[in-house]
């Protein structure tokens, strides 16, 4: 609504953001017209009527500010968030232009945005049940896209995780081995997305991954962590290491789900050419 809450407000105040040329010297950017003014800033907005007006308002600014639009655009259901959180991080990591869509079809402002990117590629995020074939189609047909690409997992959970492993050329994590950072966050939780982004860049480069449990952890999530546990032979002081953030309370992930993640994230000896 339009009043800041108090733990924003005190953010703000430690932050001190001093603004840029970019944003014509504004502190604090909101994102929409209903969104609280926080006392003593200069505040820019973002407006549109709808989330996919507010998309594309924010890929104008973000091209504006780079010179140019992203050559990748990943594509993101409007209709059901869990599926849509991943992209908050990638689009942090990588300035990547990531807007949302219907099952069905594309909503007249993110075609006419998807039109001044001159043909990027283009990722869908979820499988046809999500983001339908109907899409796929209309980006060829109306030439939106210079060519379509699908990251997809039967679940929220698993396509998270399909995301995080992807890569193809310079697009995606590619996260398929030890040495790596990560965020968790609770697929009931959207809005921690957003909080969240900040960890997918300025050298941290989380991707990600989500729980659909709180009080334990995915198989297929645990299955993912095992496989790029670090290990080391002999010196412990020469292996790589991973870090996860628990994103959210133990409402969201519980302590012994994040005692589990810990010990999927330690650094563990491991036999060489053992069985």
């Amino acid at each position: 609504g339009d009043d800041l809450p108090s733990v924003s407000q005190d953010t703000l105040d430690r932050l001190a953001p001093k603004g840029s040329d970019l944003s014509k010297d504004a502190q604090v950017i909101r994102i929409g017209q209903d969104v609280a003014r926080p006392d003593g800033y200069k505040t820019a907005v973002v407006q549109g009527e709808d989330a996919f007006e507010r998309a594309a308002a924010i890929d104008r600014f973000i091209s504006a500010a780079r010179g140019k639009p992203s050559a990748d655009v990943v594509l993101y259901s409007a209709d059901d968030p869990a599926w849509a959180l991943p992209a908050a991080a990638w689009a942090a990591r990588s300035g990547d232009a990531a807007l949302p869509v219907r099952k069905g079809s594309i909503p007249a402002p993110i075609r006419r945005t998807l039109a001044g990117h001159e043909g990027p590629n283009v990722y869908l995020l979820g499988p046809p049940s999500v983001i339908s074939d109907a899409v796929q189609r209309e980006l060829r047909d109306r030439k939106l896209a210079g060519s379509v690409n699908r990251i997809a997992a039967p679940t929220p959970v698993e396509n998270a995780i399909a995301f995080a492993r992807y890569e193809k050329g310079d697009f995606g994590w590619g996260v398929v081995v030890p040495g790596y950072n990560f965020t968790i966050a609770s697929t009931t939780r959207p809005s921690d997305a957003a909080a969240a982004a900040a960890l997918g860049t300025r050298g941290v480069f989380a991707p990600l991954l989500l729980s659909d449990d709180a009080a334990e952890l995915p198989p297929k999530l645990e299955e993912y962590l095992l496989s790029v546990q670090p290990g080391y032979e002999d010196n412990p002081g020469q292996a790589v290491y991973n870090r996860a953030w628990i994103i959210g309370d133990d409402k969201a992930l519980s302590v012994p789900q994040q005692a589990q993640i810990d010990q999927l994230t330690e650094l563990v000896p491991v036999q060489a050419n053992a069985p």
